[in-house]
């Protein structure tokens, strides 16, 4: 019998403890890089792409996230998190050509 390699699954996202602006468009939330809720009428860039304009509404009921938005936002904190920390092995810098001149 073949068993097929077991995937990892990505950690499970809690947006409710994520310190940004997430609006809820027709049941589905979203996510956006805004640390606070802007004013009315400003146009938010979704972490989706989607483009959402802010405006007061009565409150939608929320029926699920955004998967979409998980994804970018878990590339994303990967890549923060590999940059600060240090390379496994020293690269070493590539050597400068010299510039040699002709002088008259």
């Amino acid at each position: 019998m073949n068993a097929r390699p077991a995937r990892a699954r990505p950690p499970a996202l809690d947006f409710d403890e994520l310190p940004v602006y997430q609006p809820l468009i027709g049941g589905l939330r979203h996510l956006s890089r805004l640390p606070h809720t802007p004013p009315d009428g400003t146009v938010v860039e979704l972490l989706c792409g989607d483009i959402h304009q802010v405006n007061w509404r009565e409150p939608a009921v929320h029926i699920y996230d955004c998967h979409a938005c998980v994804e970018v936002h878990l590339e994303e904190s990967a890549l923060l998190l590999s940059r600060a920390s240090p390379p496994s092995r020293t690269v070493p810098a590539p050597r400068r050509r010299r510039r040699y001149i002709d002088r008259p």
